[in-house]
């Protein structure tokens, strides 16, 4: 499976911190085979040291002009005018690793993860998030600082 977090309400909860749960959830998961991808609209360099030592496979940033994969950044329209949106880099990197978009997850907490949602097959939604997004998802979680991606990661046997 090929995992996309979003930030902001999933990964960090309002201290902007990631709980220790999650980062240790993330990394099980990709000892297990699975790949994870932060997918935000935060630039790269918004991308700080605590989210960096999670240790993703790449980082979607800009709501998907900047794709990064595996170190190497491999997508890049951040100087351009042109408007993205999440689901554009998740059928990007789709497509370059021909993977299918059954074997996708989407986690979010907003309206602005909808687009995640319309590409991943299953879609979960933190208990903090917004109703919209709940009510569009293949389940709902606990809130990020009640062990959410944990508790996801445990119910779809990513760990």
């Amino acid at each position: 499976m090929i995992i996309f977090i979003d930030a902001d309400g999933t990964l960090l909860n309002d201290e902007k911190h990631v709980p220790k749960s999650a980062a240790e959830a993330i990394q099980s998961a990709r000892q297990n085979g699975h790949r994870a991808y932060l997918c935000t609209g935060r630039t790269r360099e918004d991308i700080f040291e605590e989210i960096e030592n999670v240790g993703f496979d790449g980082f979607i940033c800009d709501n998907g002009a900047l794709i990064e994969s595996d170190g190497k950044v491999i997508f890049d329209e951040t100087e351009s005018e042109k408007k993205f949106e999440k689901s554009f880099a998740i059928r990007f990197l789709l497509d370059r690793f021909k993977i299918d978009p059954s074997d996708t997850i989407a986690i979010g907490d907003s309206k602005y993860d909808l687009p995640m949602f319309e590409v991943c097959k299953i879609n979960i939604a933190m208990g903090n998030g917004k109703d919209e997004i709940k009510s569009a998802a293949t389940f709902v979680t606990d809130s990020v600082d009640k062990d959410g991606i944990l508790h996801a990661f445990q119910r779809l046997n990513l760990i």
